[in-house]
């Protein structure tokens, strides 16, 4: 009899606390709501996202409160990225969707235009994905991306992910449809 290894939701006991060389990545609070608020309406930012940028402080604390929710029903597990040891969200990152039947999660994430080419989003990927395979024990994640997105294309080769599908068409924004591709990464190719 097989007896695959099941998803770890010990893991939602307390929020998990991650710490790269950089970095510190901790849960969303209310408090964060500016600092957020000021990357959520970064029409730059938002440029590959298949949604637009948030218009007012309210859609904001809606969004905490969502994302909240999400990990309490184990939905969810999204990041507050910091500078090591410093208070200010320079991104957020984390699993948009969990599936514990079949150890799989969707990552996904943004990253201030400031920090772009600092290779703080390598250092955050690197360790969500280590969270992912080890704490978790998922055994795929994938990331569903905007093909233009050239830099997110790179950062997930660099972390052995595979490209398994590209969507044409799949979402309109800005006027023009979006094509979408699918990476995904297993836990036997994860280095």
């Amino acid at each position: 009899m097989n007896h695959t290894p099941v998803f770890d939701l010990s893991e939602f006991e307390s929020f998990p606390i991650l710490k790269t060389k950089r970095l510190t990545l901790r849960a969303i609070e209310p408090t964060d709501a500016p600092a957020l608020f000021a990357m959520q309406s970064d029409a730059l930012l938002f440029r590959y996202l298949g949604k637009p940028p948030h218009q007012a402080m309210e859609e904001t604390v809606q969004l905490i409160q969502e994302l909240q929710q999400a990990y309490v029903q184990q939905a969810m597990l999204c990041w507050a990225a910091t500078i090591r040891d410093r208070p200010d969200i320079i991104g957020t990152c984390g699993f948009n969707t969990i599936e514990p039947t079949h150890r799989r999660a969707e990552i996904g994430g943004a990253l201030s235009a400031r920090y772009w080419g600092s290779g703080v989003a390598w250092e955050a990927v690197e360790a969500i994905l280590r969270y992912g395979f080890e704490g978790l024990r998922l055994h795929s994640i994938e990331a569903k991306i905007n093909p233009a997105n050239r830099s997110v294309v790179r950062l997930l080769k660099l972390a052995g992910f595979q490209k398994e599908a590209h969507f044409r068409d799949r979402y309109w924004k800005d006027g023009q449809w979006v094509d979408i591709a699918v990476y995904t990464l297993f836990e036997s190719d994860f280095k």
